[in-house]
């Protein structure tokens, strides 16, 4: 699945207890979910290891291989 978001406001990526960037893998996704936000959208990615949010204005994801457009 190929994720692409339009009018970012916000990413962040958060490791739990230790950093996991690089070699590390952070883990299983527990959770991901698409929000309302004021600024568009709000989705969220729970992995057992650390976090990833990002906050756009939209987003479009497209199953097997690069969108288009």
């Amino acid at each position: 699945m190929t994720i692409r978001y339009t009018g970012v406001v916000e990413y962040t990526a958060a490791a739990y207890g230790t950093e996991w960037w690089g070699s590390r893998r952070p883990g299983p996704v527990q959770l991901d979910e698409v929000l309302p936000h004021e600024a568009g959208c709000r989705h969220d990615i729970a992995l057992i290891g650390g976090r990833v949010r990002v906050v756009a204005a939209d987003l479009r994801a497209e199953w097997g291989g690069a969108a288009r457009g």
